[in-house]
């Protein structure tokens, strides 16, 4: 979010447990494909640091989800 929240569907959670509970639901749901989307207020930056941090702990297929702004 814009207030640098994270979450995992519906759930909240910390920055520093990201990866693990990424990878724990590619587990349960037998995927591969992260999909973000990230407030657009939010720098471009924040998101590309995210998937940094993803991808050094074995996470490489990222898409990035967008809205039509309206």
């Amino acid at each position: 979010t814009k207030a640098k929240e994270f979450f995992l569907g519906k759930e909240k959670i910390l920055p520093n447990e990201i990866t693990q509970e990424v990878k724990l639901q590619f587990k349960e749901t037998k995927t591969d494909t992260l999909f973000i989307r990230a407030d657009y207020a939010l720098k471009y930056g924040e998101v590309a640091k995210l998937m940094g941090q993803l991808k050094k702990a074995g996470i490489f297929k990222i898409a990035l989800v967008t809205e039509i702004e309206k």
